[in-house]
């Protein structure tokens, strides 16, 4: 995870779409810090560009790289059309559900 990941999922948190599904207004800011408590933080080097349909993409495969990830979970179809990156696995949800044995 990156500046620019966290930057990210808190904007999405903050959608319309998204906190109708949290109780308390302040769930939102809780899941970022959980979040950041228990990922690995790398720096945002840019090191990935034009790989991606998507150009904002590209920080995550950036960030899976530097962080040395075995896999993305994404529901981004951008993300998810490259199977792969480098080696990294880019899954569904469903997908990594299934491979953990929790699905």
């Amino acid at each position: 995870m990156s500046p620019s990941i966290v930057a990210e999922v808190q904007k999405a948190l903050g959608t319309v779409k998204v906190r109708r599904y949290l109780p308390e207004p302040d769930e939102a800011l809780r899941w970022i810090a959980d979040l950041e408590a228990i990922a690995d933080l790398v720096q945002d080097l840019g090191g990935v560009t034009g790989v991606c349909r998507d150009p904002a993409d590209d920080a995550v495969l950036a960030a899976a790289v530097e962080g040395r990830a075995d896999a993305i979970v994404t529901g981004d179809a951008d993300l998810l059309d490259l199977h792969e990156y480098q080696g990294i696995a880019i899954i569904t949800p469903r997908a990594f559900l299934d491979l953990i044995g929790a699905g």
